[in-house]
């Protein structure tokens, strides 16, 4: 009997040393998976804020092409001054007065994306001073840099000399 006992006991520590075995084993293997799974974590932030990054850029770019458009929109470009010339013509002929241009100068690099029209607007005063104020309130980045009234014939007919500067698009 006295066989009985030992090998209960060496029966039970065996199991207990292949249960704690078992245990570091499983353990082990858990913090290696927990490092994987940090690292990984790690990994899916990083790339969370790199597409983060990414679309505020998008975002960026698409305001700034925005604001880009709009600028562009007030510039007159240098294909079209011809066109914006006559338009400035068709603009006294809806008020009826009489707009001549006198000279484009400010053309080319020089001239830090400004033209600069002398005009000559002839008609009624109303006529005259409507135009001016269509051509200065118009669409496109411009200002009055020198201008003269006059009347020569006591009234009727007055005229208006003016030198406008206008932004256009940089080349």
């Amino acid at each position: 009997m006295k066989k009985g006992p030992a090998l209960s006991l060496i029966v039970s520590v065996l199991i207990a040393l292949s249960a704690i075995g078992g245990y570091v084993f499983w353990y082990d293997l858990m913090q290696g998976l927990r490092t994987e799974t940090a690292q990984l974590e790690t990994d899916i932030l990083a790339k969370e804020g790199e597409r983060i990054r990414a679309a505020s850029a998008r975002t960026a770019e698409d305001d700034l092409l925005a604001q880009e458009n709009f600028i562009a929109s007030h510039l007159v470009k240098t294909d079209d001054i011809v066109l914006f010339l006559e338009t400035i013509e068709g603009t006294g002929k809806a008020f009826g007065a009489t707009v001549q241009v006198a000279s484009v100068s400010g053309e080319g690099k020089a001239s830090n994306g400004k033209i600069s029209l002398s005009l000559s607007i002839t008609g009624t005063f109303d006529a005259v001073m409507r135009t001016l104020g269509a051509i200065e309130n118009g669409p496109y980045a411009n200002m009055v840099s020198d201008l003269t009234l006059d009347t020569p014939d006591k009234g009727e007919t007055w005229s208006a000399v003016g030198v406008f500067v206008v932004g256009t698009e940089l080349k």
